[in-house]
């Protein structure tokens, strides 16, 4: 019997995951936790990350369909006043849906490596935006 997505751990997900990008998912996955004092977990079936002591989730992968990665900025499931947030986009990564929120797509291999050091530098900025 498997056990229930909600209760394992990213590893025991990755584990198992059978996604065509599973590489670059664990590639971006540990950029992510290299800019420290992150926690990660599972939600909506993907890794998600918060800042140790905070409650919202900050960054959170999208898987599907299957042959799609991408990062989703922003500042938990429910949507919070904006006014006094202010973050600053210099890498031009991100396609904002909103003031805070928006999304990495990452089409290949080739440009997480070509742009390893914007993402992890933004995803510090991101996680630390008040």
């Amino acid at each position: 019997m498997s056990k229930n997505i909600s209760t394992m751990t990213v590893n025991e997900w990755m584990a198992q995951c059978d996604h065509p990008r599973k590489s670059d998912i664990e590639r971006l996955r540990k950029i992510v936790l290299s800019v420290g004092k992150v926690l990660e977990g599972i939600k909506w079936n993907a890794p998600s990350f918060r800042l140790i002591g905070g409650d919202d989730d900050r960054v959170t992968f999208k898987l599907q369909p299957k042959n799609v990665l991408q990062v989703v900025l922003h500042r938990g499931a429910k949507s919070k006043p904006i006014e006094g947030f202010k973050f600053t986009d210099e890498t031009g990564l991100v396609d904002w849906k909103a003031a805070d929120r928006g999304v990495i797509h990452f089409q290949d291999a080739a440009k997480i490596e070509s742009h390893t050091d914007k993402f992890k530098e933004l995803i510090r900025q991101w996680m630390s935006a008040e």
